[in-house]
């Protein structure tokens, strides 16, 4: 009976030994590399992940994202408690902005589309 405990325990502990080596073969991680300034060197990468968008695309997008607003808007008035926390937080002037801007925007694109 002893002989088989200790022959068990060997046989655990070079287990274990021999785990820990296969361990140390990891790959260190990729250090960052700093540029100038403290910001950190921007990512250069192989494919464009952003395509152009046709006129019509960016109008699409333009009118929808302006539909996205106005709802908001109106869930923002329809709820006291929100509406008191967005006006603190100025969100109604940055959406007359934004919306401003989408619609410039959008009627440049109209008149860039009919020619």
């Amino acid at each position: 009976m002893r002989k088989i405990v200790l022959t068990v325990l060997t046989v655990g502990f070079c287990f274990a030994g021999f785990s820990q080596e296969v361990e140390k073969t990891e790959q260190k991680p990729e250090r960052i590399r700093l540029v100038k300034g403290g910001e950190s060197k921007p990512v250069t990468s192989t494919t464009n992940v952003e395509k152009e968008k046709t006129p019509a695309q960016e109008l699409k997008s333009c009118e929808v994202q302006l539909i996205a607003l106005n709802k908001k808007e109106e869930y923002l008035r329809a709820n006291a408690e929100e509406f008191k926390t967005a006006t603190e937080a100025g969100w109604f002037k940055d959406a007359e902005k934004t919306r401003a801007t989408l619609k410039k925007r959008i009627a440049e694109l109209k008149l860039e589309l009919k020619k």
